[in-house]
């Protein structure tokens, strides 16, 4: 009697502990279920505030799917140039490469999946938003479509609304509007420090050369800020030669983009390697505005 005393005692507790466990794995399971249905509508709301809809006027024309993504008016590449162009442009899509080319007498423009400007007649102007393919359809920033053309672009903030003018002539090419003295050693500058680095690397060493042209602390030339002896050589391409090289097809584009004018900060002077950002001057003695990669950067 004893012994099976015993074995229903064991038996109980057995099934006591079996019952808490099944119990902690539905508890477990159903926060689980929550904790995804809570994601997917955090998701759901980020996507629906990250991309809205804008009315969008070309000569008076509405312009069908036009979204605001990130503070920037998307157009659908298509009907925006056929619009613009007054159905002259030819456009055609190459499937390899995600690339949509739109053709006019004096302009040949290309929009590619992904990236985060675009190429007109050699010139590349940066969108502050990438191109992507919603249903099917190219789309991308709404102002560097325009400029390939020379069109007026007006946002009414309180209509949530975009007015584009009439076409007036094709951006001018980019083997007369780039300087290529400061192309030749901006490339060659951002290819040496950051040949490594993503294309926002390549793009904040950019900035901080065109920071420093515009600093009365330095000389305001590319070639000079780089060659910048003052208080010692202030770049190490400079010293070991890597300067010369001939930089990478990443850092070429990155150089025009900031020739453009786009300066993706206009407070940065300094940089160095993560690795020692610490314990380099720029760190002793100024403030780190950001780390893009490997490097840190300071103002």
């Amino acid at each position: 009697m004893k012994r099976m005393t015993k074995m229903t005692k064991i038996k109980t507790e057995m099934n006591r502990i079996l019952t808490r466990k099944h119990r902690f794995i539905k508890f477990t399971s159903l926060l689980l279920v929550a904790v995804t249905l809570a994601v997917m509508s955090l998701t759901l709301s980020f996507t629906a505030e990250a991309a809205s809809s804008v009315n969008v006027s070309v000569s008076g024309s509405k312009i069908t799917g036009a979204q605001l993504v990130n503070s920037v008016t998307c157009v659908p590449l298509r009907s925006f140039m056929t619009k613009l162009t007054n159905g002259k442009a030819s456009i055609t899509w190459n499937a390899e490469t995600k690339t949509a080319t739109v053709k006019t007498n004096d302009l040949t423009l290309t929009v590619t999946d992904g990236q985060p400007y675009i190429v007109a007649n050699g010139r590349y102007i940066w969108c502050y938003t990438k191109n992507y393919i919603k249903d099917g359809t190219m789309m991308t920033a709404v102002r560097p479509l325009a400029k390939s053309l020379g069109a007026s672009v007006t946002w009414n903030g309180s209509t949530k609304s975009v007015t584009v003018g009439s076409a007036t002539r094709a951006i001018e090419n980019g083997s007369t509007y780039y300087n290529s003295d400061d192309l030749y050693w901006l490339s060659r500058i951002i290819s040496a420090e950051s040949k490594g680095e993503s294309l926002t690397g390549k793009l904040a060493v950019g900035a901080v050369i065109y920071n420093r042209v515009k600093s009365p602390d330095y000389p305001n030339t590319i070639y000079g800020v780089i060659f910048d002896r003052k208080n010692g050589v202030q770049f190490t391409p400079v010293s070991n030669g890597t300067i010369y090289d001939t930089p990478t097809n990443e850092s070429i584009i990155a150089a025009k983009i900031c020739m453009e004018g786009y300066i993706m900060n206009k407070d940065i002077l300094y940089f160095s390697t993560v690795e020692i950002m610490n314990t380099c001057w720029a760190g002793r003695n100024r403030k780190c505005v950001m780390t893009i990669g490997n490097h840190a950067f300071f103002a």
